[in-house]
């Protein structure tokens, strides 16, 4: 690379880099290793490699970190937004995944999977007959069991009873290193001592993506069945910021009426994080979203979201049928700021409550013994009145 040397990791804007610089970050790419640890068949060596700089001829390619591996779609995509972007968006070599050399290909495919939407499992599966038989089995196993929360029959291998407990663990919402609770492995080593609890990494790697596989397979049925009917889609959303790292997140559920059971259904599509909570930004990424579940392009759509001006431009950017505000935002507005803020009482009212409550709430022991108290009391005058009667 010729001119002033930067950094890979350097974090830089567009702005702050010189024509000649753009150029050198133009000559980047990935060299895919043609053997690496682990599973070197992996289909993840496809999209991960050594970071290295290509001569202007393309004919010499160059390693200048062969420390770690790093997604060609990450640098790809940055390397595009160097060159300009109509949303005003910037790249930075910075934002380039790159992980270390000892890392399982499992990490790599998770990445691919949950940011770009690439999923390598799934061509994995494909390409092995014993494991394409697992996956069906477990298509058919999760059949009834998504629809009633009740196993379709006793899991028949290790394989099966790591995600009927990974299915489990998500319906109740617990944290997977339940497996290695002291309680929770007691009870398994004297009910089922021929079943080995599976390691948390195991579910939470392997076993969950296959449970959304199924589910997401199973939802797409249901709106493929939506829109062979002629049926119509309601899209909600809501966008707010992460107060910890101040990352933008959308959250997209959609409703619908089931034509064969007449059911109404609201599903959660997705909860990303987002460039932005532009109109624009919006728009795309939840139209991406509705492409990834096979929602077709002529299927009329309805949204619900709030009043803010960004929400109103995405939905007419997705070209919606008709836009319904939120009744819960909007009973929030009315009481938070339109009335409740602008009245003195009201405020100084609320703020004696919030005061009695939490009083209250640590003198707790104090009410239950004087409850005692009071039917004590009742108690002893029910046996004066019998007594002197």
């Amino acid at each position: 690379m010729s001119g002033r040397k930067t950094k890979p990791h350097a974090f830089v804007t567009k702005s702050a880099l010189t024509a000649a610089e753009r150029n050198e970050i133009a000559t980047l790419c990935v060299k895919f290793p043609k053997r690496s640890h682990g599973n070197a068949d992996s289909a993840v060596w496809s999209y991960f490699g050594e970071l290295a700089v290509r001569s202007t001829d393309d004919q010499n390619i160059v390693v200048i970190d062969d420390s770690r591996r790093y997604c060609d779609i990450c640098l790809k995509r940055e390397q595009g937004l160097y060159s300009g972007d109509k949303s005003g968006r910037t790249g930075h070599i910075s934002r380039v995944k790159s992980y270390s050399k000892s890392t399982a290909t499992t990490s790599l495919a998770d990445h691919l999977f949950t940011v770009h939407n690439v999923d390598v499992r799934e061509s994995s599966i494909a390409g092995s007959c014993s494991d394409s038989g697992r996956q069906l089995s477990l298509q058919d196993s999760f059949a009834a069991t998504t629809k009633r929360h009740v196993t379709n029959k006793p899991a028949a291998t290790a394989f099966e009873f790591n995600r009927d407990l990974c299915f489990m663990i998500c319906l109740d919402l617990q944290p997977f290193s339940v497996v290695s609770s002291r309680g929770f492995s007691g009870f398994c080593a004297k009910n089922l001592p021929a079943m080995k609890l599976p390691d948390e990494s195991t579910l939470r790697r392997g076993a969950l993506f296959d449970i959304y596989r199924c589910l997401k397979s199973d939802l797409k049925k249901q709106l493929q069945s939506v829109m062979n009917s002629g049926g119509c889609l309601c899209i909600m959303f809501d966008g707010w910021t992460d107060r910890h790292c101040g990352k933008p997140y959308l959250g997209l559920r959609v409703s619908f009426i089931d034509p064969a059971a007449c059911e109404a259904h609201v599903k959660t599509i997705s909860v990303k994080v987002v460039e932005s909570h532009t109109g624009e930004e919006l728009a795309g990424h939840i139209r991406q979203e509705l492409d990834d579940f096979g929602i077709d392009r002529t299927t009329p759509l309805y949204s619900t979201h709030d009043g803010a001006k960004n929400m109103l431009k995405c939905s007419r950017l997705l070209e919606v049928e008709e836009m319904t505000h939120c009744v819960a935002h909007s009973i929030h507005l009315l009481l938070t700021v339109d009335s409740v803020q602008k009245v003195t009482e009201i405020v100084d009212l609320l703020k004696k409550c919030k005061n009695i409550v939490t009083s209250l709430h640590f003198k707790g022991c104090l009410l239950l013994d004087e409850e005692s108290k009071k039917v004590d009391r009742q108690v002893i005058s029910v046996w004066v009145y019998l007594k002197y009667k």
